[in-house]
């Protein structure tokens, strides 16, 4: 599986656990 903007985006929100700016 390759960490695309998405995912890596999606990743890095639940592990801030913060809804950043996601587009």
């Amino acid at each position: 599986m390759v960490p695309t903007t998405s995912t890596l985006s999606l990743n890095h929100a639940r592990k801030r656990q913060k809804p950043t700016q996601k587009t």
